[in-house]
């Protein structure tokens, strides 16, 4: 099966002017030779469930052809004979690209839980922004014991990915885990800090780590308002589905996001589904560390059904470090073409 990513991109002159923060940030993303990192999400689901495997980077750079391969590993059936793998077919797969002419061959083997996509962009615009690469819909064995975590590995040998220029881009593989869900598991959300210094950005988040749908909902976070300076800029990716939103921004160190996704599409790629860029004040002392957490008073999600969804809501920091771009463990710094309100 073939499928193409035709979501139209309204945001070319967001996307324009990201791009040329990242040219002019020091150090820019884009200097020959750099690695990039390829990861695999980690993700829950039920038993039986549809679970999609989101595979993101970090950093910006133009892809235009490439293939990825990974495996699941292999756990006792409940009845704890034959091993079983996760998966037992794969539903759908789409590779994101700027122009939407991303076309992407997929192949799976359910005995050695093995996948292969193969895609190409005629623009090279696959990874024209960092965030989600593509995302892969797989529906899982319904013999699968909650509790049980199944490692999903990059395979280096049979992975690659070249440039708009046809040459090689070196990947660093980051594995994931995708956990089976117990009856009554609360859904998490998570709040998402950063660590960067004096005078710099900031990226903070509202993420999902699982599928989902979501009608409509609110979210509020918060964060220590001493280590930053000016209002925070606010944004949606649309790769994650589509949505409306507004920001109460009056409290310092509060902000409040209220949205709305008519199709109730917001979710189909879990991530990052709200970024909050802050600028950390030029007076913060390195080391200081701020709590990043979601009010849970003023906090929800709404399914595509009108009903409120069970969440966990996870906390993080938002520290001080030395100034500079970091590319620490392979993870890059980068900017995505997101709906933006600031």
């Amino acid at each position: 099966m073939t499928t193409i990513d035709d979501r139209p991109n309204p945001l070319n002159l967001w996307i324009l002017l990201s791009l040329l923060m990242v040219f002019c940030a020091p150090g820019g993303l884009h200097a020959g030779g750099q690695q990039m990192t390829l990861r695999i999400n980690d993700t829950m689901v039920d038993p039986g469930g549809l679970a999609a495997i989101v595979l993101r980077t970090y950093a910006p750079r133009g892809i235009s052809q490439g293939q990825i391969c990974f495996r699941g590993s292999t756990a006792n059936r409940a009845d704890g004979t034959t091993p079983v793998g996760p998966f037992v077919a794969l539903e759908q797969a789409v590779v994101f690209s700027e122009t939407g002419d991303a076309q992407v061959v997929e192949t799976f083997d359910g005995s050695t839980q093995t996948t292969m996509i193969e895609f190409e962009s005629l623009s090279a615009t696959i990874n024209w922004a960092d965030g989600p690469l593509a995302v892969l819909y797989f529906r899982v064995d319904g013999l699968v014991t909650p509790g049980q975590e199944f490692v999903l590995e990059l395979d280096l040998a049979d992975t690659f990915a070249f440039d708009a220029d046809g040459q090689p881009i070196a990947l660093v593989p980051r594995s994931g885990e995708l956990g089976i869900r117990a009856p009554g598991d609360l859904y998490e959300l998570s709040a998402e800090g950063d660590a960067v210094g004096p005078g710099e950005v900031a990226v903070l988040g509202v993420e999902t780590s699982e599928l989902f749908a979501i009608g409509n909902g609110q979210v509020a976070l918060h964060y220590d308002p001493a280590l930053t300076t000016g209002s925070p800029m606010v944004l949606m990716d649309p790769r994650h589905g589509n949505a409306w939103f507004d920001v109460d921004d009056s409290l310092p160190g509060r902000v409040v996001v209220s949205f709305e996704s008519p199709d109730t599409s917001l979710n189909e790629v879990p991530g990052q589904l709200i970024s909050f860029r802050v600028q950390v004040a030029p007076d913060a002392s390195i080391g200081s560390q701020s709590t990043v957490f979601l009010d849970p008073l003023l906090t929800f999600l709404i399914d595509d059904q009108g009903d409120t969804v069970p969440l966990a809501l996870a906390a993080d920091l938002l520290e001080v470090i030395e100034g500079g771009l970091i590319f620490a463990d392979g993870f890059e710094t980068g900017l995505s073409p997101w709906i933006v309100v600031q």
